[in-house]
Parts: C-alpha cells; structure tokens; sequence
C-alpha cells in the first residue's frame, strides 16, 4: 500500500491509532504518512533490529512493539497515549506549544520552526519506554532535552540523575555508576551509594 493511500484508508475509518506491522524498512514510509497525519503509530515487527526500530521511531512511530506481544501488553503500551490524546481533546492549551504564544517550553527558549519540530518530538517520544540518545555540540542543551523528556515520561516522579561521564577516569565509572562496598577495591574504606541505586 501506497503512504497516502495508508492516510486515506486510515482517515476513511475515523482512526486514532495505527498499527503497523514493519518487517523491513519497506514499510517505513507508511509510519512516516500516517505519523505525519497525527495519528497514534505503534510500529511492531518479529525482526528485533534496533536500528529498524529506531527509524521507525525516527519516522513517527510512538512506540516500537517486538512480535509476538499479547493483547494485554499493546494495550499497556498504548496506555498513556489514549490518556494524552483524552486530556488535549478536554483542554486544547495542554496540546502543546503554539508557535504564536510567547511562552517558554520545558526551560527552551525559541519558537522558530525548527525548535517547533524539537518540541514536538520531545512530545511525541517522551511516553515510549524506548531509549532515547541525544546527540549535540557542548552547550547546545541536551541535557535541558533530556530533562524535558523525563517530565513528560512515565518515570517524571522519580529523580533524574546527570553524570558527567568524560569527567570521570574509566576505571572509577563502575563505581560512581553503581556504588560499591567497602574493600571492594584498594582505597575502598567505606560503602558507597551509586548514581543509580
């Protein structure tokens, strides 16, 4: 099927939610179509690349599912979705950022196109329990991203926690990482709680 012959059929049925099945990257640009279209795009595959899900997820796909998935696990994922889609029909000010309200997203500043398209992303993926890796020139926020996504996840109530990883010497990471007890290591006198625990 044809991307905009995938919007259409969609669009004929009055759908909110897509599930598409993406055996290869064939099928990519249907996610894209019916992302693009404002639908909800769970993209689902028996192919466990992790490079197939993250252009899938690149490409408008809120949620990548691994095949097979029971009923009970497609719903659980596509949970907090239906919630955000429910709260934004009942207060259109929660949709999201309006590029012509002079307000601050998430700590950003910047209401261009491209940082329009930033925020949107940072929306779209921060419901999925996917990884997300930010990339960027030192000073350019990835670390504001990060935060961003945190707020608006699953896991907002917990605490975040940023580690400096090039200020740490790489025998030590193991430690700052997860702790360690005492006398794990020469010089180790006390026990010590990691960044994660």
């Amino acid at each position: 099927m044809e991307p905009a012959a995938a919007v259409d059929f969609a669009r004929s049925r009055l759908a909110d939610i897509a599930i598409v099945d993406v055996p290869d990257r064939t099928t990519l640009p249907i996610v894209e179509a019916l992302g693009a279209s404002g639908m909800i795009v769970v993209a689902t595959s028996g192919a466990g690349s992790v490079a197939l899900a993250v252009e899938a997820m690149r490409r408008g796909a809120v949620d990548f599912v691994l095949k097979p998935y029971s009923p009970e696990t497609l719903a659980r994922r596509l949970a907090p979705r239906l919630e955000e889609r429910r709260q934004r029909a009942e207060d259109p000010a929660e949709a999201g950022p309006d590029p012509d309200e002079p307000r601050d997203f998430a700590g950003f500043v910047g209401r261009s196109a491209p940082m329009q398209a930033l925020y949107g992303e940072i929306a779209r993926i921060a419901p999925s329990r996917a990884p997300v890796f930010i990339t960027g020139e030192s000073g350019s926020g990835k670390e504001l991203c990060a935060e961003a996504i945190h707020a608006r996840s699953g896991r907002a109530a917990k605490p975040l926690v940023a580690l400096n990883c090039g200020a740490i010497p790489r025998e030590l990471m193991e430690s700052e990482v997860f702790g360690h007890v005492r006398g794990a290591f020469t010089g180790a006198t006390d026990d010590r709680v990691g960044a994660v625990e």
